[in-house]
């Protein structure tokens, strides 16, 4: 009994000290389907995630019936971490014909991935994003898995990106609205 007691002891200790650190332990957060149709607003989550650590998203998209080169004359947001430059968005670009990863950082400076020619219409495709923060001296690294396609981005120094207000079907305004649909949307910090 002696033995289970100072167990205890320990386990309640531990979990004081990561709370009094604020440490946070990663949890998944979902979002609610969106579709542009039925969307008029953003669907957000805010002040929710860590601001700092690993990132990882995943979610399933395919463009609408109604995408088109000409519904693109803006950029088209698929999602975002943060407002503005400051974090991690997925957007297409304004001839409609590729898509770009862009992740910002805490200045507002940001580096673009291009991740290709966007999949055909209606095609659902399964879209995993990994960015790996290292410590200071070590870099950084972004994996994408396009329908289970790898393309991994090693010895990169990302900075801090924000993750404070992200939501999905838009990018960087609200002016930028995806004409499509997205389901399964899961962040974790």
């Amino acid at each position: 009994m002696r033995k289970l007691g100072s167990f205890l002891k320990i386990v309640v200790g531990l979990y004081i000290l990561i709370g009094s650190f604020g440490l946070a332990l990663a949890s998944d957060f979902k979002l609610p389907n969106y579709q542009y149709e039925k969307s008029k607003e953003p669907i957000w989550l805010v002040d929710k995630l860590p601001l700092k650590g690993d990132l990882t998203i995943s979610f399933d998209f395919s463009l609408g019936k109604d995408f088109s080169a000409e519904s693109s004359s803006q950029y088209q947001g698929l999602f975002q971490t943060s407002e503005g430059n400051t974090g991690v968005r997925l957007e297409i670009d304004t001839k409609g014909q590729t898509w770009n990863l862009i992740i910002g950082d805490i200045t507002g400076k940001y580096t673009s991935y291009n991740l290709g020619k966007l999949p055909e219409i209606g095609v659902l495709t399964k879209v995993k994003i990994q960015i790996v923060n290292q410590s200071v001296d070590a870099k950084d690294s972004l994996t994408v898995l396009i329908n289970d396609k790898k393309t991994v981005y090693d010895n990169l120094n990302l900075s801090d990106f924000i993750t404070n207000k992200v939501n999905i079907g838009y990018g960087y305004s609200v002016d930028r609205k995806f004409h499509g649909s997205i389901s399964n949307f899961i962040i974790r910090r």
